[in-house]
This record gives C-alpha cells, sequence and structure tokens, in this order.
C-alpha cells in the first residue's frame, strides 16, 4: 500500500503528544528536530517505521 501523503512536499508527520508536559516534552520535541535534520544532512533516520 502506497501513501501518497508521506511523499507529500509540504506535510509534516508528527506523533500524537496530548497530555505530554514539562522535560519529556522537550524530549519528544528534539528528537521530531533530530528525525528532521538528520536526513537533510545526509544521515539514515534514527525512528524509521515502516
Amino acid at each position: 500500500m502506497e501513501l501518497r501523503l508521506l511523499r507529500a512536499p509540504r506535510v509534516v508527520l508528527s506523533s500524537h503528544v496530548a497530555g505530554v508536559i514539562g522535560e519529556p516534552l522537550i524530549r519528544i520535541a528534539l528528537a521530531a528536530v533530530q528525525n528532521v535534520a538528520d536526513p537533510l544532512d545526509g544521515r539514515p533516520l534514527r525512528d524509521d517505521v515502516s
């Protein structure tokens, strides 16, 4: 099954983080930023889900 949404150029996917506060929220945000930055810098995704 091919999901065109995953290849859409102006789509950003993120995990559901409702109810997360404080330090865990900061770690989640930093991980999300790292998952965007890694492929842009030629590094593989850390949290690749298939």
